[in-house]
This record gives C-alpha cells, sequence and structure tokens, in this order.
C-alpha cells in the first residue's frame, strides 16, 4: 500500500467563536494550526504510515485502513478534541465560494 502524498488543506470553521479552534494533525509529531478570527485555518498534512485495505473476493471492500482513512486532523477546542476527519473526508466537505472547505459547529 502506497503512502498519502503530502498536502496542504484550507478549511473554514462556521461556529460564532471560531477563534476559540485549532486544527491538530496528529502524527508522530503533532502540530497545530490556530484558527483565525474569520474562521480560516490553512495546514499541511504530512505523508502518514502505510495502512492496508481488504478486500473479500477481490471486490467488496473489508476494511480500509488507508493513511486516507486515517482520523488525523482533529478539530480541538478547550484542549478538548471535539472532532476527528480523515483526509478522505476532509475531501468531501463542502466548500465555500473562497475554496475553503466548511466545517460546520454547534457551541
Amino acid at each position: 500500500m502506497r503512502y498519502n502524498e503530502p498536502s496542504r488543506h484550507a478549511a473554514r470553521i462556521d461556529a460564532p467563536s471560531p477563534h476559540l479552534y485549532r486544527i491538530r494533525i496528529v502524527t508522530e509529531q503533532p502540530r497545530d494550526y490556530p484558527v483565525g478570527e474569520d474562521g480560516r485555518v490553512c495546514f499541511d498534512v504530512p505523508t502518514l504510515g502505510r495502512g492496508c485495505i481488504a478486500y473479500w473476493v477481490c471486490r467488496l471492500k473489508m476494511y480500509d485502513h488507508s493513511p486516507n482513512a486515517w482520523r488525523a486532523i482533529h478539530l480541538i477546542r478547550d484542549d478538548r478534541v471535539v472532532r476527528e476527519y480523515s483526509l478522505n473526508q476532509i475531501t468531501r466537505l463542502p466548500v465555500d465560494s473562497d475554496g475553503y472547505r466548511v466545517l460546520k459547529m454547534r457551541e
């Protein structure tokens, strides 16, 4: 199984107080990215470790432990993880008119 490619992402936290959040990339050396007053944050996801995908009779996916399925992107508030995302999930989020992935939060 291949590693994921390093990638850069742009997100916007849609919440009343978005600056109270931060994005943490969980790797061997975790890195935090603060969220601005406008809710915008850009973050880099480095190459993650290898994983695997198992298929039954070469057609039906049994499980996916590939790097793109790992929930390595954490949304933090008050030193607590409030949501976890994988690269697959981040790329499926809606995009606003400025190209930012929108993460809707309720406070």
